[in-house]
């Protein structure tokens, strides 16, 4: 983003009046800037704090350097602000006016007569929250303890997580029995938070988060907490320090999962409206029978649905209108729209066939070579990849799967190619990323149903060596099981940064424990360290809306929620 102000050159002595000039003025001594040499601002960087929401300004000049001496040239210049400005350039004098409302990082700059010249900016915002009984002298007792104690045990987020600026809550959690106070301290160049509670959690959300994920974007922070006894608080003990980093861009899409407990069905969550809570889609009292494995167009218009589980009967839902238009007219266990929405492949019984999106009638029985399981389309409609078993007791329990890519064309696939051939182990649920480049798959020694070992990796859409990512999964007997990737790509740095949802039992900061139920995490991959073999991974994080309460699968994702009518 870039903030002009244009600053008009005063009338000189005869009343001849000048304006900003990029050149030599056109009017060779006459020009104010004829003969300038060189700029400078004054002061020649700005480093500035304020409290959340506490506006705070400052004022600069632009000092050229001609032959016979420096002078100030603010009113004969045109400066900027380049860079995600907590700032803006106000229009009648020379000042930045910053709301305090997140902090950031900036350049002035000013180009004129061949010379330029650049002064950096920084707007630290700070911002101190007491949370449930913390006693208004919290920040004076730990402002006043000395190093030492016994110190709290940070167990979530995890250190390495990648953040979407949007995301709009987290919870900072942490083990200690000693203490009886804390303070968690969220740092950067760009921003203070510090949160007192007495209970071991704190809640990041509101102007806290807007300060933490608004200040640092393309940036990190550093989470330590402190505990202290408050009956004696001359020392406070201090975690070690846990490394969120936060994207550029805002995640965009909807989210339809399943949660399997109470009135069960599909939940469906809006990135753009992160103040919304979930919401209740359609759930089984609305469809008169159990849903769960779904699946959605990339417009979000069209969903694909199973009742009463596996090989049971299946229908597509106008989701807008809330109707299925083919109710229970055909059997599917595993479904993928083509990217127009206009057709679906449906695997059925080891054999996958192409269907109409409107009524489900079968245009062509796709050949596989051999069963077929699991299918998906790139995004670009002209490729279908899914999972040849060597072993095929159901859609969705077999053994030794490898992963097949055909070309798909004129209603038809053609030869497959393996791209991942199983030596012994089991790989299945593939899914092409939002450039068609990559397709996570998960990886287990078991049968393809709720394994304890499945595990997430990658392979390039072309083929190649599979990488394990390691961080995502971060350990063995998880379930990282269904994962999906976000439809976007987005910028970041030099580079691009993805996203993938799955599910996983592992444990929850103190909330859930290892294997106590599925939760839907969130990831992000960096293609580029992909494409170099590494783990292209960041550690996933916990997504806030669930229901803790319920068990939760199969995120799929949509570019957009459809309202319904």
């Amino acid at each position: 983003m870039t903030c002009a102000l244009a600053l008009l050159a005063a009338a000189c002595e005869g009343g001849v009046g000048f304006s900003n000039n990029d050149g030599d003025g056109g009017g060779g001594d006459s020009s104010p800037l004829a003969g300038l040499t060189g700029l400078r601002f004054e002061p020649p960087r700005f480093d500035l704090q304020t409290q959340y929401a506490q506006a705070v300004s400052a004022t600069y000049k632009v000092i050229g350097t001609f032959a016979d001496g420096e002078r100030d040239v603010t009113t004969l210049v045109t400066v900027t602000l380049e860079g995600a400005s907590p700032c803006t350039l106000d229009s009648g004098q020379p000042q930045l006016q910053c709301s305090g409302e997140r902090g950031g990082e900036a350049r002035l700059t000013v180009d004129a007569a061949q010379q330029h010249a650049e002064a950096p900016l920084v707007l630290r915002v700070t911002l101190d929250e007491l949370q449930g009984g913390a006693p208004g002298n919290s920040g004076t007792l730990f402002g006043s303890a000395a190093a030492g104690g016994a110190a709290p045990t940070l167990v979530y987020p995890p250190d390495g997580a990648m953040l979407p600026p949007n995301l709009s809550v987290i919870e900072v959690m942490w083990t200690d029995t000693a203490n009886d106070l804390w303070e968690v301290s969220i740092e950067s160049d760009r921003s203070s938070v510090k949160l007192y509670s007495d209970t071991p959690s704190v809640r990041i959300a509101s102007s806290a988060w807007q300060v933490m994920a608004g200040s640092n974007r393309e940036a990190s922070v550093r989470i330590v907490v402190r505990g202290l006894v408050q009956a004696q608080p001359g020392s406070a003990g201090e975690s070690a320090a846990v490394t969120l980093h936060f994207a550029l861009e805002d995640i965009r899409g909807g989210l339809y999962y399943w949660a399997a407990a109470g009135d069960g069905g599909i939940i469906r969550y809006d990135f753009g409206s992160p103040d919304k809570p979930a919401e209740q889609f359609f759930t089984a009292a609305k469809a008169g029978a159990c849903v769960a494995c779904h699946a959605l167009s990339r417009d979000g218009t069209s969903m694909a649905l199973t009742y009463d589980g596996g090989d049971g009967p299946s229908g597509i839902l106008d989701v807008a209108k809330q109707t299925l238009r083919a109710d229970r007219a055909y059997k599917a266990n595993f479904q993928v729209f083509t990217p127009d929405a206009s057709q679906l492949v449906a695997s059925s019984a080891g054999e996958l066939t192409l269907r109409d999106a409107q009524m489900a009638a079968v245009v062509a029985t796709l050949d596989t070579g051999g069963k077929a399981t699991q299918p998906d389309i790139s995004p670009d409609g002209n490729t279908l990849v899914f999972v040849r078993p060597a072993k095929h007791s159901l859609d969705w329990q077999f053994e030794g799967g490898s992963i097949v890519s055909a070309p798909l064309a004129n209603n038809a696939i053609g030869a497959g190619n393996v791209i991942v051939a199983s030596q012994g182990e089991n790989n299945y649920y593939p899914s092409f990323s939002p450039d068609g480049g990559w397709i996570v798959f998960n990886r287990s020694t078991g049968d393809s149903y709720s394994d304890d070992d499945a595990a997430l990796w990658v392979v390039a859409a072309s083929g190649g060596q599979p990488i394990a990512m390691t961080q995502a999964n971060l350990g063995a007997n998880l379930r990282n099981s269904w994962a999906r990737w976000s439809p976007f790509v987005q910028k970041y740095k030099q580079g691009q940064l993805l996203w993938l949802t799955f599910s996983s039992t592992r444990a929850y900061g103190t909330q859930l424990s290892d294997g106590q139920r599925p939760q839907l995490w969130m990831a992000a991959f960096d293609p580029a360290k992909a494409a170099a073999g590494q783990d292209p991974t960041y550690a996933a994080f916990w997504l806030p809306f669930q229901d803790i309460a319920t068990n939760n699968h199969i995120a799929q994702w949509t570019q957009k929620i459809v309202a319904i009518e």
